[in-house]
Formats: structure tokens, sequence, C-alpha cells
């Protein structure tokens, strides 16, 4: 038998989650699939380099390096 969702939620990480949660709080049937499990990779990756501009010099290196090391 096929469930049906209204959303497919890809990424299991704390962004992911969050959408996911709020979604659910609004109603909508969601599915949160993620190939290695809740929280088993890092968020930063996928959203580290996601702007160029940081204000904070400190955050901006920290990117940089997580970008560079990845």
């Amino acid at each position: 038998m096929a469930r049906a969702y209204d959303v497919v939620v890809i990424g299991a990480g704390s962004t992911g989650t969050t959408v996911a949660y709020y979604l659910v709080r609004e109603g909508f049937k969601t599915l949160v699939i993620d190939k290695r499990g809740v929280a088993q990779g890092m968020t930063a990756y996928s959203l580290g380099l996601v702007r160029s501009y940081y204000a904070n010099e400190d955050v901006a290196r920290m990117s940089h390096y997580s970008h560079e090391s990845s």
C-alpha cells in the first residue's frame, strides 16, 4: 500500500528536521529521509557557503576553513 505525503524532506540534519517539524505543525503529512540517518552528517557542508558575505570576520574564516577541509 502506497503512502501519500504532502512534502518529502531530504536530509535529517538540523535544517531538515527543523523544516519537517514546522511543516508537521502546520498539518502537512511529511516524510524525512536521509541515507545516513538522523543527525549523522554536518549541516555545515550543505549550508556553509550558501552566501559569500559574512559580517563577522571569525565566521567568514570558519566558513572558508570548513569548505577547504571537506
